[in-house]
């Protein structure tokens, strides 16, 4: 597994505000699990429960590409593990290539 976190600038908290107003972006520990496959969040999460407990939290991945130049927002899953920490458990998928 790898762990990384995003960054939480300006740009980023303006668009969370765009999307869900009056909230403010959550980091996320970002942990891949063996077999996780991109672009199919629900799929991961399911058998990351499956395997450990917890659940499922719907919401927004955004991604600051280029800080306070190019924002990204996609629907997502993530996982709730069950000492209730929320985690993203999807690689990114730029290019062919898996990332954080």
């Amino acid at each position: 597994m790898r762990q990384s976190r995003s960054s939480d600038g300006a740009a980023l908290r303006a668009l969370c505000e765009r999307l869900v107003p009056g909230e403010a972006p959550l980091l996320l520990d970002v942990e891949y699990p063996p077999g996780a496959k991109p672009r199919d969040c629900t799929a991961n999460v399911e058998r990351v429960i499956a395997q450990h407990g917890g659940g499922t939290q719907l919401g927004w991945r955004l991604t600051e590409t280029l800080p306070d130049v190019m924002l990204e927002d996609e629907f997502h899953a993530g996982w709730i593990d069950p000492r209730g920490n929320f985690r993203d458990v999807t690689p990114r998928d730029l290019g062919g290539e898996a990332t954080a």
